[in-house]
């Protein structure tokens, strides 16, 4: 029999604010990770990428969906997650403008994903949702990682 896995997200309010969140992973029962991330943390974190690390409300939202989206996320929330995550910089009239382009650069995830687990990771979450060969990853191959918990076992160290 297949194991049958589910995530769970908590968020913790001070004063209205989310100030940390707790991600599990549950596999027949048995929580098999769990994690608390504070805002301090977060924001003390190095990110290994060129592009910016995200705002911490931005990478609240991401998250919940990499662990959720198997299928407790709307396609709604899997599409802003993306376009979150899609932080393309393009050159126009002399000036770096943020101007999405409808993919996820290796770097783009970097930015969120390495704050969560190493760069081994990192490339193989890309290498593994790339289904195409592009090197980047577009919004139906991310709906396909985040809908298959590859997203969710990638943050969870569980690949």
């Amino acid at each position: 029999m297949w194991s049958i896995r589910t995530a769970k997200y908590k968020a913790q309010l001070t004063h209205g604010q989310i100030t940390s969140v707790t991600v599990e992973l549950i596999e027949d029962g048995v929580t098999i990770h769990s994690r608390t991330i504070t805002q301090e943390e977060y924001q003390r974190a190095n990110v290994s990428s060129s592009a910016p690390k995200l705002a911490w409300d931005d990478f609240l939202q991401v998250l919940q969906v990499f662990m959720l989206g198997s299928n407790q996320e709307r396609e709604s929330d899997i599409a802003r997650a993306f376009d979150i995550l899609d932080q393309g910089k393009r050159g126009l009239y002399n000036r770096t403008t943020s101007l999405s382009d409808g993919l996820i650069s290796p770097d783009e995830l970097r930015a969120f994903l390495s704050t969560l687990t190493d760069e081994y990771r990192v490339d193989l979450c890309v290498f593994l949702a790339d289904t195409d060969g592009s090197g980047q990853i577009n919004l139906p191959e991310f709906a396909r990682m985040v809908k298959s918990g590859l997203a969710r076992d990638i943050i969870c160290e569980c690949i």
